[in-house]
């Protein structure tokens, strides 16, 4: 397990394998089907996989506040547009930014580095759509949620088309200066070719698995969505 690196810029290892780990890239398809059928389907069809990056962004601009929730990808006005192809989600960064807090100081990308690690923010983070389901109910500590996320998610993280990571947030006491601006960033892993798997379903993927003879009909069974 990667030890988590301290302050801006923090990374979290949910696609850091160890031994007890299933990778979705090498796995063969019937392990990978039992993780996501849709992951297993762009394997079975060759299709390759790119990085795709997008971030969730809150902005301070008062000393205490409470604000969201905000959409993953809210540069398009906080939207809760899912995303349009299953994704894997294998490492979280989370950035401060306060231009004004120590602003002349020679020190302040030094200063901000510790600051960042005690902001006082805390946030809480759910996936809405469809299936809907909280990963952080409660309001917790920004740097706490980030550290949970460093320790290793097997395989990583699975949103459907029909799912949005969603987060709140809230000071726990008043911050030094405004605006501050958090900056959430998910990378995600994408199929190049989307054209085949876009609003692609679990459901569907078993079925088309069943008809190109890569599991049997018995075996397809098995999963709730089938």
């Amino acid at each position: 397990m990667e030890i988590a690196k301290i302050g801006l810029g923090k990374t979290s290892g949910l696609g850091h394998y160890s031994d007890r780990a299933i990778d979705w890239r090498t796995a063969d398809l019937r392990t990978v089907l039992e993780w996501s059928p849709q992951i297993a389907l762009a394997r079975h069809w060759k299709i390759p996989f790119a990085p795709f990056v997008q971030s969730i962004t809150a902005c301070f601009l008062n000393p205490v506040d409470t604000i969201g929730p905000f959409a993953l990808g809210n540069n398009n006005g906080g939207s809760s547009d899912a995303l349009s192809v299953v994704s894997v989600v294998d490492q979280v960064v989370i950035h401060v930014d306060a231009p004004n807090y120590n602003s002349g100081n020679a020190m302040k990308g030094f200063l901000d580095w510790f600051w960042a690690r005690q902001t006082g923010v805390q946030a809480t983070l759910f996936v809405d759509g469809a299936p809907r389901f909280n990963i952080a109910p409660d309001f917790t500590p920004i740097d706490t949620l980030a550290a949970m996320m460093t320790e290793m998610w097997p395989s990583g993280w699975v949103l459907n088309f029909t799912q949005v990571p969603k987060m709140q947030f809230k000071t726990s006491f008043a911050l030094p200066s405004n605006p501050t601006t958090f900056y959430v960033t998910f990378r995600m892993w994408q199929p190049v070719e989307i054209s085949r798997l876009v609003a692609m379903t679990d459901s569907r993927a078993l079925r088309i698995l069943v008809d190109e003879c890569v599991i049997t009909k018995e075996e397809a069974e098995c999963f709730c969505v089938y």
